[in-house]
């Protein structure tokens, strides 16, 4: 989505919900609304009704007249829909309706929801900055708490109620705090930053899942470097990911960890996930062996799909590869092995040449092209010479017949 399409689509909701029970109750809400005060592309679009039931009752409205392509994804424990529209069917719009939420549960960030007013929508929200609405009607911007503009423009992060509560009620906030005040530049308000620091232990109950996509986000941020420090400082790494807690208590290790982000961020600014990843998980353990094996376990934990988590483990585990080793084939044939596939290659090689090691992967690309020429290739996905490429094994059909066995005594 960009910040055009953001405001024809909501000049076709005005027009499309014109005079019907819709009109005045649709609200676009959150990062949209930030993101464009402050004059940022806008990627999103979160919709808010606020009427009981709204978003899904909304969402149902639009695909009995045929204005979605399918039919939405429905989320009836929280009253949200997921769906694309027909006009615009590239970019995916959730709806809610407005609500009030109640944690009945310390081990757990799921709360019980319900239909709320906006107001009480408003001040259930993370920060004051994120609480702004836009009324799609009426064409103007929504500040309830009086604060969310204001403190955009001083570049101030405050929470619509008691931070305490805030963050004991749901821990993820403190990351995403912690992001924005890194992403923007932003102060977070001294009262809140108490209260972040008591309920930094809060964050070993949020999802891996959702830990996962917090990490990636300020690792892919315009300062990873001055995230990861400022999660370590605040002990929110620690409590994110408890299998690196050593790699951050050591001063040595966490400072060669960051010296090849940074070295990997000036050669490549515009390098994958991957790559930064491999750059702090290669300083786990002394040995890259040992080191490979904890960042699988821990990209495990972390629910990271599994070849992303083979690939950022290939990587910690060879991106220092020695000359000795590259002289030798048998070594090489090895590495080609593990990687399985050449593209797993191709992306260490392209690793190293970012993490300055040119030479190095220079000659590691001859040894496995030379190894591919000759037809001794350890990858499952390269054809050895005179045959043919292994096949995908073969599935049988469920529900055929079975043969019969024939009996021993013919």
């Amino acid at each position: 989505m960009t910040t055009k399409l953001y405001h024809v689509i909501c000049e076709w909701l005005r027009n499309l919900i014109e005079n019907t029970q819709w009109e005045g109750h649709v609200f676009a809400v959150g990062g949209c609304c930030r993101d464009e005060i402050m004059g940022f592309e806008i990627k999103d679009l979160d919709l808010a009704v606020d009427l009981p039931n709204g978003g899904v009752k909304f969402a149902r409205w639009l695909q009995k007249r045929r204005l979605t392509t399918g039919r939405p994804v429905f989320f009836l424990k929280y009253g949200t829909a997921k769906l694309r529209l027909r006009r615009f069917p590239e970019d995916e719009i959730e709806l809610v309706q407005t609500r009030r939420e109640q944690y009945t549960r310390e081990t757990s960030r799921c709360p019980e929801v319900a239909f709320g007013t906006i107001e009480e929508d408003c001040y259930r929200r993370d920060f004051t900055v994120n609480s702004l609405y836009y009324d799609i009607t009426r064409r103007q911007t929504v500040d309830i708490t009086r604060r969310g503009i204001a403190d955009m423009r001083a570049g101030l992060l405050r929470t619509p109620m008691d931070p305490d509560e805030t963050f004991n009620d749901d821990p993820v906030r403190i990351l995403r705090g912690l992001r924005f005040a890194n992403r923007f530049g932003w102060r977070i308000d001294a009262p809140v930053w108490e209260a972040l620091l008591r309920h930094i232990h809060r964050i070993e109950i949020v999802s891996r899942e959702r830990v996962h996509s917090e990490l990636c986000k300020m690792l892919n941020g315009p300062d990873p470097v001055g995230a990861m420090e400022l999660l370590k400082s605040t002990g929110a790494l620690a409590a994110m990911i408890p299998g690196i807690a050593a790699m951050t208590s050591d001063r040595r290790l966490w400072g060669e960890a960051m010296e090849r982000l940074r070295t990997l961020l000036a050669a490549a600014p515009e390098s994958p996930t991957r790559y930064r990843l491999a750059a702090i998980f290669s300083g786990l353990a002394p040995k890259a062996a040992d080191a490979a094996k904890l960042a699988r376990a821990v990209m495990t934990s972390l629910k990271f799909d599994r070849p992303v988590v083979s690939d950022v483990a290939y990587l910690v585990r060879y991106v220092m590869v020695d000359n000795e080793t590259i002289d030798n084939m048998r070594q090489v044939r090895a590495m080609q092995n593990l990687a399985s596939v050449s593209r797993r290659m191709d992306f260490l090689l392209g690793y190293m040449i970012a993490m300055g090691r040119m030479a190095q992967a220079e000659r590691l690309r001859a040894a496995s092209a030379r190894l591919v020429s000759e037809g001794r290739s350890g990858f499952a996905d390269v054809e050895k010479a005179g045959e043919p490429a292994p096949r995908e094994p073969r599935r049988h059909r469920r529900g055929g017949r079975r043969r019969r066995r024939r009996s021993s005594s013919k």
